[in-house]
């Protein structure tokens, strides 16, 4: 249905100069993206006392529209603190994002944001074809790193000593920076994205890197003839500069972690969601038996590793699998993440 959306939308318009991104905004992958900027809280940290939430714009101008429609002063306000405007992420700006950081190819960023998000929506539909799990909640916060790393990056070329405002570089030198740190660290490393995530900044061995790195970009960057956006947007230039040595501060290295960690929790996630599709749980755990709950709430409680809510659903997995009560689907679910979370702890029945 999605796909027949979009394809009526473009035979519609094939008379029209209508932007290849235009006809993206439709594609499902804005919709699921924004479900869960809606659900997963930014941890709290630094002088935030309470959660935020990062909003993604998947439509122009959302953000300015939903504070208008608002009309108290005190609901604007609460606004504006659960959604803070430095945590704001338009679809141009994720594409963007994920195209430096992820796809490695700065060179199309710096083509501008047309040519970038036409590159990022191919990307994206094809993964979405492929798997459509794999827009979960931890590619949501992996997306937020790129974003936090972006903006962070942006923000120490503009503040450095070395950085002439004039030379209008800026939009080149950051996607250049990023891309060609992460292209050189070590097989089988990557940032440490959830120290990024639960502290919503960058790492101070991280900072001190993008600094000495968007430093030598600039040179190399100023150090060509013609037009920075002409020579920074051609895949040779990314290629020459991806080839230039680099020496990585060993601070910055150790603070590395395997990336096979991050990789199987995506995977396990992806896992996960396939199973949602296709498991009625309520059947699953009424096969698992009354005394397999009783048992599984046994050891939980006596390793202490159950919350007060966990303990209550588990007691309604034994309630119902004596004939008492029904769980709802959203509670068994729980429940079954509940048996996953125990059996990772090693609690096995």
């Amino acid at each position: 249905y999605d796909m027949m959306i979009q394809n009526i939308s473009r035979y519609a318009n094939s008379q029209n100069s209508v932007k290849n991104s235009d006809f993206f905004s439709n594609h499902p992958f804005h919709r699921v993206f924004e479900a869960l900027s809606k659900k997963i809280p930014a941890p709290v940290s630094g002088d935030n006392v309470n959660n935020t939430f990062w909003y993604y714009e998947r439509s122009r101008g959302k953000y300015d529209q939903e504070q208008f429609k608002i009309t108290r002063k005190s609901e604007k306000e609460a606004f504006a603190r659960r959604y803070p405007k430095s945590q704001l992420i338009k679809k141009e700006d994720l594409a963007k994002f994920f195209t430096c950081a992820e796809l490695l190819r700065p060179d199309v960023v710096s083509k501008g944001g047309e040519k970038c998000m036409s590159f990022f929506a191919e990307y994206i539909d094809s993964q979405y074809q492929k798997t459509p799990e794999y827009f979960n909640d931890e590619f949501f916060k992996l997306a937020i790193c790129y974003a936090i790393l972006f903006k962070a990056t942006d923000k120490i070329v503009k503040n450095s000593t070395w950085y002439i405002s004039a030379s209008y570089i800026k939009p080149f030198i950051v996607p250049y920076t990023i891309s060609k740190i992460i292209v050189n660290l070590p097989k089988g490393y990557c940032l440490d994205y959830d120290l990024i995530w639960r502290k919503q900044t960058l790492y101070p061995s991280l900072s001190c890197q993008i600094e000495k790195v968007a430093h030598a970009t600039n040179e190399f960057i100023r150090n060509s003839v013609g037009s920075a956006r002409e020579y920074c947007s051609k895949e040779e230039t990314w290629k020459r500069y991806k080839d230039v040595p680099l020496s990585l501060d060993p601070q910055f290295v150790n603070d590395l972690i395997s990336k096979e960690v991050m990789d199987e929790r995506i995977q396990g996630e992806i896992k996960e969601k396939k199973l949602e599709k296709d498991v009625n749980w309520l059947v699953e755990i009424y096969n698992l038996g009354n005394s397999y709950w009783t048992d599984l709430l046994k050891e939980g409680m006596k390793r202490h590793i159950l919350s007060p809510m966990e303990t209550d659903l588990l007691n309604l997995a034994i309630a119902f699998t004596a004939g008492k009560k029904v769980p709802s689907e959203k509670q068994a679910k729980l429940i079954w993440k509940i048996r996953n979370k125990l059996d990772q702890a090693g609690v096995l029945i």
